[in-house]
């Protein structure tokens, strides 16, 4: 299954159209991927806990999130402009 959403981050006094996909898949794994720092990798327990005070279920499946753009570096929340 893959899910996508959009928004966008603030360059200057541009927008930057930003793209989330999540894939669950059959298998055991979480990952981040698309340049996040380590603030962004060390969320997995933020987005546990977010997904139990839903009230949903973790899936028990490999799941991969990607953010994009890939070529702009991810510090903590932000996007980090050149």
């Amino acid at each position: 299954m893959l899910v996508k959403t959009y928004g966008a981050a603030v360059n200057g006094i541009d927008a930057i159209l930003i793209t989330i996909e999540v894939s669950v898949d059959q298998g055991i794994l979480y990952c981040i991927v698309g340049l996040p720092d380590t603030a962004v990798k060390e969320s997995y327990q933020r987005i546990l806990s977010a997904v139990k005070h839903s009230g949903q279920d973790f899936p028990r499946r490999k799941v991969v999130v990607n953010m994009s753009p890939a070529d702009v570096k991810k510090e903590g929340a932000a996007y980090v402009f050149p």
